[in-house]
């Protein structure tokens, strides 16, 4: 459904450069181009867009930076999300720093902005044993840096104690979703 998960998530993308250096990690850049999928996307979306994305691998941290251009005269909107998942684990916290959640209907944005309620208020760490999440949210709180700061922390399933954290400097919502169990 291209509504949801946008026009370019299943097409192949072209690597434009690759390495590794003690400096810089290992990375690896890739490019798609709207012009090259004509009747897939531009016939849905009329925009001659192209986009990049750049991962590098460096001092045990996964970096992603995404840039898109568009080659039209009209402003163009668009919208970046990945989506990674992480083990849940019995026995720790999530922390999102969120002040407001988008109300959904039938898992869709009706549009309308929430304060985070006692059950969805993620900005101190908590517990996430039990925790059914299905939340966007919003009005994101940056830290001192200027930065999104968020952080799963437990104990995984081979009995040793992680933390992920993921950080992004420009972002106007967090989605989070727990998979119905037995799914971890």
């Amino acid at each position: 459904n291209p509504s949801r998960h946008g026009f370019v998530r299943s097409k192949p993308w072209n690597v434009v450069e690759s390495g590794a250096s003690e400096e810089d990690g290992a990375w690896v850049r890739s490019r798609l181009k709207a012009h090259d999928y004509e009747e897939e996307v531009l016939s849905q979306f009329p925009f001659p867009f192209s986009v990049e994305v750049l991962y590098r691998l460096r001092d045990g941290a996964l970096h992603l930076e995404f840039s898109v251009r568009s080659g039209g005269t009209k402003e163009m909107p668009f919208g970046f999300g990945i989506h990674p998942y992480f083990e849940r684990p019995g026995k720790g916290t999530i922390a999102v720093p969120a002040n407001r959640h988008w109300e959904l209907e039938e898992s869709i944005p009706t549009g309308d902005l929430l304060e985070v309620d006692e059950d969805r208020d993620l900005r101190q760490p908590r517990a996430i044993a039990g925790l059914e999440l299905d939340h966007i949210y919003t009005d994101l709180i940056p830290n001192e840096d200027g930065a999104v700061h968020c952080v799963l922390a437990g104990v995984g399933s081979d009995g040793k104690e992680r933390t992920l954290s993921i950080e992004f400097d420009q972002a106007s919502f967090c989605l989070l979703y727990t998979s119905p169990s037995p799914r971890d």
